[in-house]
């Protein structure tokens, strides 16, 4: 009797796990499997979701890189570059992280990839993968069977409950509005929002143990290993990488610790390499100086304003900030350092 009653809790229990996949399959939250008119918004889950957006939906144009361009429109490159856009960044991606799914991402049909060059993603180990958000490298296989693993989680069956009963408040079916953090962020921007999260960071960026990962050594390393090989196997796709308007406060840490040079070194070897690859582009937005000395565009030392990212996309399809190989080394390298320089070495007068 024990034995049997044993056999019947085991039994519905699998009889229950299978429901259970066999619901979140069906729903497929994450539009992992099948395309959706709705996308999930949380952009913690944009590891799991952006392989599903880049297998099952029509694209010509890849929009991809970190948190810097996760308020970029689709509806704006679409009418700019008058083709369809998916937008895949990752919220503090790792140089490894990005040329894992931008890989996959591209396809026969892809005919350009806008992607941000953040130093952040490029620090330590070329095969550095984000310590906070799990990559889900069984998604970014063929093997379908491997995808039971998310299917069969509790995880799995949250996201499957939110569709199903909040859909408008967790998902989206406009991808202007997927992973965009400025909505909710709009009221964090200002010069006194700058200086306290510079503040904030003051015994982070004073660390020459961590800003030692920056050296160009691992810059180099992980623009050779991750980005590199993706530009050069794809002759055909135009990639448009662009270097973020940061305040000159960004490099606070790299000044103090005398890790600049570094910084610059890799910018300008980053630069020179688009020089040998006619399918590869670079918009210089770091000397876009009325834009990064303006404050109030930015919550903190990096992240820029709605309006400035629609600006951006905007001068990339004009060339507006495209590096000019004739003038590069003046007015992108040896200018660009020394405004940094002036400016850092008198943070205590702006602050």
């Amino acid at each position: 009797m024990k034995k049997k009653f044993i056999y019947y809790v085991l039994s519905l229990a699998l009889l229950a796990y299978f429901i259970v996949i066999v619901i979140n399959y069906k729903v497929d939250a994450l539009g992992l499997n099948s395309k959706q008119n709705y996308y999930l918004k949380d952009a913690s889950y944009a590891r799991y979701q952006n392989i599903g957006i880049a297998k099952n939906n029509p694209y010509e144009t890849i929009i991809t890189g970190t948190s810097l361009s996760e308020n970029f429109k689709t509806s704006l490159s679409n009418k700019i570059f008058a083709t369809k856009t998916i937008k895949i960044p990752m919220s503090g991606a790792s140089a490894k992280e990005q040329n894992i799914l931008v890989s996959k991402a591209i396809s026969k049909n892809t005919k350009r990839v806008i992607w941000d060059i953040h130093y952040t993603a490029y620090h330590g180990s070329s095969d550095r993968m984000h310590k906070s958000y799990e990559f889900p490298l069984f998604l970014y296989d063929d093997n379908k069977l491997n995808d039971l693993k998310f299917y069969g989680s509790f995880d799995a069956f949250k996201l499957s409950v939110k569709k199903i009963l909040f859909k408008g408040k967790y998902f989206t079916n406009n991808f202007d509005d997927l992973y965009n953090w400025y909505t909710s962020d709009e009221n964090k921007f200002g010069k006194e929002n700058v200086k306290a999260y510079v503040k904030s960071f003051s015994k982070k960026i004073a660390d020459s143990s961590y800003n030692k990962e920056y050296g160009y050594r691992y810059l180099k390393e992980n623009f050779d290993k991750n980005i590199l090989p993706i530009v050069a196997s794809n002759p055909n796709v135009s990639f448009e990488f662009y270097f973020p308007p940061y305040t000159p406060y960004y490099f606070l840490g790299f000044y103090k610790t005398d890790m600049l040079d570094d910084i610059i070194m890799f910018k300008q070897y980053f630069i020179e390499n688009s020089f040998k690859h006619k399918n590869m582009h670079i918009h210089d937005f770091s000397v876009d100086y009325s834009t990064l000395e303006n404050l109030n565009n930015y919550k903190d030392t990096h992240h820029f304003s709605q309006a400035i990212s629609d600006d951006i996309l905007t001068k990339i399809s004009h060339r507006e900030f495209e590096v000019d190989q004739s003038e590069y080394l003046e007015k992108n390298i040896e200018n660009y350092q020394q405004y940094l320089e002036k400016n850092l070495g008198r943070e205590n007068d702006i602050f």
